[in-house]
């Protein structure tokens, strides 16, 4: 079986986390497998293409057009 594991980390330039997409295994256990990093939470979340995280981070910077 092939495990396929990724992680997209977003921080602001004062290294204070933005998000982070992962499926890292935690402790205690999260109910769900793909999972977002918030500043105050962690949600279940689907894991995104990397286009999607890159699109999300120019919204959030108001970059996109």
């Amino acid at each position: 079986m092939f495990l396929q594991t990724y992680s997209y980390h977003f921080q602001d330039a004062k290294n204070q986390l933005i998000f982070r997409y992962d499926n890292a295994a935690h402790k205690p256990r999260l109910p769900f497998v793909d999972h977002k990093h918030l500043p105050t939470q962690i949600i279940s979340a689907p894991a995104p293409q990397l286009e999607e995280v890159l699109a999300e981070i120019f919204i959030l910077n108001g970059w996109a057009k």
